[in-house]
């Protein structure tokens, strides 16, 4: 009898040579059995790896599991998941119904000899020289003896299967060396890049793909040359069918009509450039006998076309992985590379869409009935813009409080009333955003005074999967990872077609971008480590992203690209539809500006937060400082704070339901916050109502009912909270914001700040105080400028020192050496006395000595030491536990200074002079600052707010300058940025705006006898100009905006009045407002 294929195993692994013979044996006479032996093995082999990959429990339940946790938590090749999978699919008939071919059993013994290679290569020997797989020959025997030699195999098998489990526990009770394993995952990747998939074997990972997007298919059976053909309510995909040109790989029907051609092709090979030879096919397609053929589109009769490897889907290496398509419609329509295959829904879809007709639509669809602001029609129109431009990723700028939701809404609806896109993923983050978004779909109006969901089908974040009617599908990030990454094989995963647009609402939160890995990290890395889950998920699906944010930061743009619109909060502030802020309160107090210190030798307490104890350290080893961006997070300060809230107490607006929203560090520093507060309101105001301060965290009981209470009723006037309010919360009395924790994102500092940014007249809203006693505000980087955050595993020691050793360029060394330097340091500051005294035995220096040395060493020294270095390197990988321990100070604090923000100007008569600087410097700059001043009856609302943009920019807005003006003058005067400049450049007396204005209307009013209607439209000409400031000189264009167009406008007003009397009123009050 010739040797097993499988007779390499047996040193090693004989259970596997066991199950590998029986396989062979059975091939011929009983497939069935081959089929079911292969199953165990793939079994067997898999759980052998998940011992010594020591991944522990919980153990997997069932073989998918097993395969699933290899892959994600072990790093096993893709290319080897996917061919075990196989076998279990193929073995599961087998166990199940007795089924089997003799055709199934020779492929899967096929597959099973090159993962046992893979196994010897990866797990035995790394330098096996494999003999090549000899197919089985029959066994002429008699009956009796087979039976007789099968049960002496499976009692053979049943032995070892005992003496597999105890090997097994033999691993479980090893110790691991952490660099070994890297060495070897290493050595995975090269294996299993050695195995040459058959075409067989190619086709069968895409046959599976196929069927998982719900096409019927099987590339051994179902083929022309076997008969295959289209059924009608049938969906196949058919092996090679004929054209003029050679045979395609798969034809795609829905029913009869032929939808797609596919171009399948070896594993190792670049998919992109075989779309060429689908296009061919899809030239010289013929109609063979009852199919339909849909075309031609051009020279074209079939409108999809497929290239594919079979390789599961990275980014990082798009060209050699997924499934290249292309729409053959439009010239327009470029190739692209899909993680999955699309449905047959999708296909039929996307057919019943025409591109060009909707385009046609939505250019001539009207925007007046959404009722809309003029820059939430820019916005709509600019996205929109780009859509038709063909822009796959698009992002929106708006900010905070300027209707993001509502504009997204409009533009929804516009994209699906006119069929550009069928079904939208309207995507959150967070629950509580998801149920907000729904209310907001439900309540806004827009044509006929309906809303979005009385005119299309709206599903919220409870139903997971949209029905086919469903235009907009609201649900959470974290929900489409589970649905999409984290399902077992029972639950259908969403097609890649399911939606055609998705928008991402708050998208500057948690969308990192992909790492860009060196080819050294390709070898010892899983490239999923890299790939961030959110960006998975926009990944995944084949459809139009348009991003939402109000913070554009470097990353974001990174995803989108440039804001397709962008509105920013200056413009916004000077548009009137945000409230600005006063220059920040800025408090120094003595701890603050000389720190928290404790010298050597000094005794010192700590709070415990792990076990809520305080512990007394009797002798510091070391001196120990801490800086106000520490103070609440490394230190209980009592005093600190007392001390900040005491000024702030005396100074806060609670009036006419004001609200103040104060963030501190963590839940006891808010617990801190609210009892300090509620004394100093006793001391400074005898409020001792116990509601008005609370703290609204997620550890508090029902926080979305407090949210609800503090947004909707009087009480709670304050409230304390560290990361639950900070984005996505509407709360337009917030007229207070208090800093008491450092921020290091600008974004989240911006997102912060707009809870107050919302103006409400209930309260009496102009402007809004900002509190920063820990000088956040000066720590910032402007987002524009924030590097973005990558998806960056927390690499070991070990694996670090693996990759040193492998990189010749120098600046890389460099890197890993410096990544090493500065791990090292993140680690000792956990060290206790005992972690200290190992490490010293390990390595035969102290911490201390071994940092400096590892900081003055070059790159190749520390590779060349650490390399030997095992036992040191396990310790070091080693997680330390880390107590969240707090330095207790009772150190007495004391106001120095309270004084605002200015900028650069320290004292706000140097920010008044500044002002004075700028505009003598830019009068000839700036037109608009010499009509001012010699023509400000020619001022138009355009011009005014360019202007107002334009001091903006440069750090001079209204609110600022009234400040500036009240500490300077200690006169509150509600000036507009016209009467500042006059002022400046003329030495006019600084008077309100609504004082002036008023005081020309009462002087017209008083002028002569008005008709009670003439009398209306005075008071709306008021009310105008004390909101704008001007009107401008031309009585048409003044009067056919608003306020006044939805009275009638221009031609109202002349009924009114008189014909010609508009201009000669508006004349008169031009020229008494600046006389």
């Amino acid at each position: 009898m010739r040797e097993s294929n499988f007779q390499f195993l047996q040193q090693r692994w004989p259970l596997l040579t066991t199950l590998g013979k029986a396989a062979e044996r059975n091939l011929h006479h009983d497939p069935n059995t081959t089929l079911y032996k292969v199953r165990l093995f793939g079994e067997t082999m898999a759980k052998f790896i998940y011992e010594e990959e020591g991944l522990g429990e919980p153990y997997p339940r069932t073989q998918y599991e097993r395969l699933r946790a290899l892959r994600r938590e072990a790093d096993v090749p893709q290319e080897v998941v996917g061919m075990l999978h196989s076998i279990r699919e193929k073995g599961n008939p087998a166990v199940h119904d007795a089924v089997g071919t003799y055709e199934e059993g020779e492929v899967v013994l096929k597959t099973s000899h090159k993962l046992a290679i893979w196994l010897m290569q990866t797990y035995g020997e790394w330098q096996y020289e494999p003999a090549k797989y000899r197919k089985p020959a029959p066994i002429p025997e008699p009956e009796e003896i087979r039976q007789q030699l099968e049960a002496e195999f499976q009692r053979e098998q049943e032995r070892l299967e005992q003496k597999f489990e105890q090997e097994l526990e033999r691993i479980r009770k090893e110790s691991r060396n952490q660099a070994a394993i890297l060495e070897r995952r290493k050595q995975a990747r090269a294996a299993a890049k050695r195995l040459q998939l058959s075409e067989e074997e190619t086709r069968r990972l895409i046959d599976k793909q196929l069927e998982q997007a719900g096409w019927e298919v099987n590339s051994r059976n179902l083929r022309y040359a076997h008969g295959a053909r289209p059924e009608k309510g049938e969906n196949r995909a058919i092996a090679e069918w004929p054209t003029t040109t050679g045979k395609a790989d798969y034809a795609l029907f829905i029913g009869l009509q032929l939808v797609g051609l596919v171009e399948a092709k070896s594993i190792d090979e670049d998919i992109p450039s075989h779309l060429d030879q689908a296009k061919r096919y899809a030239q010289s397609i013929e109609k063979i006998e009852g199919e339909e053929v849909l075309g031609p589109w051009g020279d074209y009769r079939v409108p999809f076309i497929f290239a594919t490897n079979g390789r599961e889907y990275f980014k990082q290496v798009e060209e050699k992985s997924g499934i290249w398509y292309q729409d053959l419609r439009s010239r327009n329509n470029h190739s692209r590379a899909l993680p999955a295959w699309f449905s047959p829904r999708d296909l039929k879809e996307k057919l019943e869409r025409e591109a060009e007709n909707a385009q046609a639509k939505l250019q001539d669809e009207p925007l007046d009935y959404l009722k809309l602001r003029p820059y939430q029609e820019e916005a709509i129109l600019a996205v929109e813009q780009a859509v038709q431009k063909g822009k796959r990723k698009i992002l929106l700028s708006m900010a905070t409080g300027t209707g993001k939701t509502r504009t997204a809404i409009g533009l929804l609806y516009r994209l699906i009333k006119t069929k550009t896109f069928r079904r939208v993923l309207f995507l959150v983050d967070r629950k509580a955003l998801g149920r907000q978004a729904k209310e907001a779909f439900e309540e806004s109006p827009l044509e006929n005074l309906r809303t979005f969901n009385q005119i299309f089908e709206l599903q919220g974040l409870k139903e997971k999967e949209p029905n086919a009617e469903t235009k907009v599908h609201i649900q959470t990030v974290q929900g489409m990872i589970h649905r999409l990454f984290k399902q077992d094989e029972s639950n259908r995963i969403p097609s890649v077609g399911l939606y055609d647009c998705i928008i991402v609402d708050e998208a500057h939160r948690g969308y990192k971008l992909d790492k860009e890995m060196t080819e050294t990290e390709m070898k010892f890395r899983d490239l999923q480590d890299y790939i961030s889950q959110y960006g998975r998920v926009l990944d995944y699906f084949d459809a139009v992203k348009i991003g939402l944010t109000a913070t554009p930061a470097l990353h974001t743009q990174q995803i989108f690209g440039s804001p397709a619109y962008n509105y920013g909060y200056t413009e916004a502030v000077v548009d009137g539809y945000l409230i600005d802020h006063t220059p920040p309160h800025q408090l120094t107090t003595k701890l603050a500006k000389e720190g928290i210190q404790w010298k050597h030798g000094e005794s010192v307490e700590v709070y415990n937060a792990d076990n809520y104890t305080v512990e007394t350290i009797d002798r510091l080893e070391d001196e120990v400082n801490i800086e106000v961006d520490q103070f609440n997070r490394d230190v209980i300060t009592e005093s600190f704070n007392e001390t900040v809230l005491d000024e702030l107490v005396q100074h806060i607006d609670l009036d006419n339901g004001k609200k103040a929203l104060i963030f501190a560090v963590d839940n006891d520093h808010a617990d801190l916050v609210v009892k300090i507060l509620k004394k100093k309101l006793v001391e400074w105001h005898h409020d001792e109502d116990d509601r008005t301060v609370m703290k609204i965290t997620s550890a508090i009981d029902d926080p979305e009912g407090a949210i609800t209470r503090f947004k909707n009723e009087e009480y709670p006037k304050v409230a304390v909270t560290v990361d639950l309010l900070t984005t996505g919360i509407d709360i337009p009395a917030i007229c207070t914001i208090v800093f008491l924790r450092r921020v290091k994102s600008r974004i989240l500092y911006e997102q912060m700040m707009g809870r107050a940014t919302r103006p409400c007249e209930r309260v009496g809203k102009e402007h809004f105080e900002i509190w920063d006693p820990v000088r956040l505000y000066e720590s910032l980087e402007p987002f524009s400028k924030m590097k973005p955050a990558t998806v960056n595993p927390q690499t070991s020691f070990s694996q670090l020192v693996a990759e040193l050793r492998e990189v010749d360029d120098a600046d890389l060394k460099k890197r890993y050496s410096n990544t090493l330097v500065s791990k090292l340091s993140r680690k000792r500051r956990y060290f206790q006395e005992q972690d200290r005294e190992e490490f010293q035995d390990l390595c035969g220096q102290s911490e201390d000595e071994f940092a400096a040395w590892l900081q003055t060493a070059s790159p190749q020294e520390v590779g060349e030491k650490l390399e030997k270095e095992g036992p040191l390197l396990e310790f070091l990988d080693q997680r330390t536990p880390q107590p969240r321990r707090k330095y207790i100070s009772n150190h007495q604090d004391e106001l120095l200074s309270h004084g605002r923000g200015y900028g650069n100007a320290e004292k706000p008569e140097e920010y008044l002079a500044e002002f004075n600087r700028f505009l003598h410097e830019n009068e000839n700059r700036i037109p608009a600052l010499k009509l001012v001043c010699q023509r400000p009856s020619d001022l138009t609302r355009e011009s005014l707010k360019e202007l107002r943009r334009e001091l903006a920019r440069a750090g001079y807005r209204e609110a600022n300058l009234r400040t500036a003006w009240s500490e300077t003058t200690q006169e509150e005067i509600a000036a507009d940025i016209i009467g500042f400049i006059r002022q400046q450049m003329l030495r006019e007396p600084l008077v309100s705006r609504e004082e002036r204005v008023r005081g020309v209307m009462e002087r017209l009013r008083r002028s002569r006898q008005w008709k009670p209607l003439q009398k209306r439209w005075l008071d709306w000409i008021e009310k105008a100009l004390i909101h704008y400031s001007v009107l401008g000189p031309d009585a048409q264009q003044a009067f056919d905006k608003e306020p006044f167009i939805s009275n009638g406008g221009y031609r109202q007003i002349e009924k009114v009045f008189g014909k010609g009397q508009a201009q000669t009123l508006l004349n008169q009050i031009n020229r008494d407002l600046f006389a």
